[in-house]
């Protein structure tokens, strides 16, 4: 028993570890008007990976989302994210559209008077060619302040 302690010890640092995300979020608003804001969501995502830019049922893949409560923020605009193809050892050398490195998405939004805060989410799949892993952030953003709380 003192052997298997010791091992889960040894392991759980090692194994909490590779559980980071390899994509972050940092939100910022800025008032416009009386119940308008411009939100940017920064989205990076770290070097030697990427980010599902569309569905693929088959193998239940999800393209990169971003979420404002309960509705989603279309991600249409060629401007707002660049994608770029990719031949997916994973998957059998299938090419994707992904999304890579930095990504801005500005929106303006219109909040009910009574709204200070906002929940703001990003999820989607994220690989590196050796693995998958799901993304889910979510961030509740101060409108008045400009940032986001933890």
């Amino acid at each position: 028993m003192k052997h298997i302690f010791i091992l889960f010890v040894i392991l759980t640092p090692a194994i909490c570890f590779s559980q980071a995300l390899p994509v972050k979020m940092i939100i910022r608003s800025e008032q416009v008007e009386d119940q308008s804001y411009i939100l940017l969501v920064n989205v990076e995502i770290n070097d030697g990976w990427h980010v599902y830019a569309k569905t693929d049922t088959s193998l239940g893949i999800d393209p990169m989302t971003i979420m404002l409560g309960n509705n989603n923020l279309e991600l249409s605009d060629e401007r707002d994210f660049k994608t770029t193809d990719v031949v997916d050892s994973l998957f059998g050398n299938k090419i994707f559209s992904v999304y890579r490195n930095e990504n801005v998405f500005q929106k303006v939004i219109k909040v009910p008077e009574e709204s200070k805060f906002i929940v703001v989410s990003v999820a989607g799949f994220a690989s590196n060619q050796r693995q998958v892993v799901p993304i889910k952030i979510c961030r509740l953003v101060d409108l008045n302040n400009g940032i986001f709380h933890k």
